[in-house]
């Protein structure tokens, strides 16, 4: 089968990553290949877990997987849980580039919906401004990746890049310093009303892009900026999230809702 024979073809993979208590998702729970996906196909898991390899602020990564137009894909975190801190929370890197010109132009981009969920079944979406181009507000794959495993001079892939997308355009290429911080799509669980999560789904979108025959959204790593390790703690209401992650350690709340972001989960508040 072709690799855009295979749009629609659902995988569930279940894998489990081999760092344990890393700050990076564990497994891949399923993918759906779009029309032109498939890229890095041969190497899942692993080339979607652990740490970013980005390629910098004018070129993409190649350590990637490609979702195709309208893929998507699920992942977990199983040795650690995404928990809400003080600002972004997770970032998504994909291989988006600022494109060279005589100056800097707007990111060459392919815009994914993010969605998390603490249980698995139930949804919640970052509205993604995936036609609102050149900047895609709310949407992964726009922000360049300035973090590299491979490189030991690169920045954390925990420090998110604060510096808005609009400052790296207009700038000389052969002397574009990266801003400070990791690059990639940064995402705020508070925006969502969630105290904590396991899982993230990424959406590719319907933009046709892509190179080499390659298409949608392209996938290099998910962190959790804000995380708590779970091994050997304790879950006295047996929802899943121990104490330290949970935002209702009493009272059972899968779904770990906190609506007024006050670090008290509705469950514990009557807030339903």
């Amino acid at each position: 089968m072709s690799l855009r024979g295979a749009v629609g073809l659902v995988v569930l993979l279940a894998v489990r990553g081999t760092a344990g208590g890393e700050p990076f998702v564990d497994a891949v729970q399923s993918y759906v290949l779009g029309t032109g996906g498939g890229g890095g196909l041969a190497a899942l898991p692993g080339i979607v877990l652990g740490p970013p390899r980005g390629g910098g602020g004018l070129q993409g990564g190649t350590h990637v997987f490609s979702l195709g137009l309208g893929g998507e894909i699920v992942l977990a975190f199983t040795d650690n849980v995404v928990v809400n801190g003080p600002g972004a929370d997770l970032t998504v890197f994909e291989n988006a580039f600022m494109v060279r010109g005589t100056t800097t132009q707007p990111p060459f981009a392919e815009p994914g919906t993010v969605s998390v969920s603490a249980d698995g079944t139930t949804w919640v979406a970052f509205p993604c401004q995936a036609e609102s181009g050149p900047y895609y507000p709310g949407c992964a794959g726009v922000y360049p990746v300035f973090a590299n495993a491979d490189d030991p001079d690169a920045p954390s892939p925990l420090v998110p890049s604060t510096a808005p997308i609009e400052t790296l355009v207009g700038q000389d290429p052969d002397a574009f310093v990266p801003p400070p911080g990791s690059g990639g799509d940064a995402f705020d669980l508070a925006a969502v009303g969630l105290h904590a999560i396991r899982f993230v789904r990424i959406q590719g979108g319907a933009r046709v892009a892509g190179l080499g025959g390659l298409a949608g959204f392209d996938l290099d790593a998910v962190a959790a900026v804000h995380s708590v390790d779970v091994a050997g703690l304790p879950d006295p209401d047996g929802d899943g999230f121990p104490t330290g992650a949970d935002g209702c350690p009493t009272i059972a709340n899968p779904g770990q809702r906190d609506a007024d972001h006050d670090g008290i989960g509705d469950a514990c508040e009557g807030c339903g």
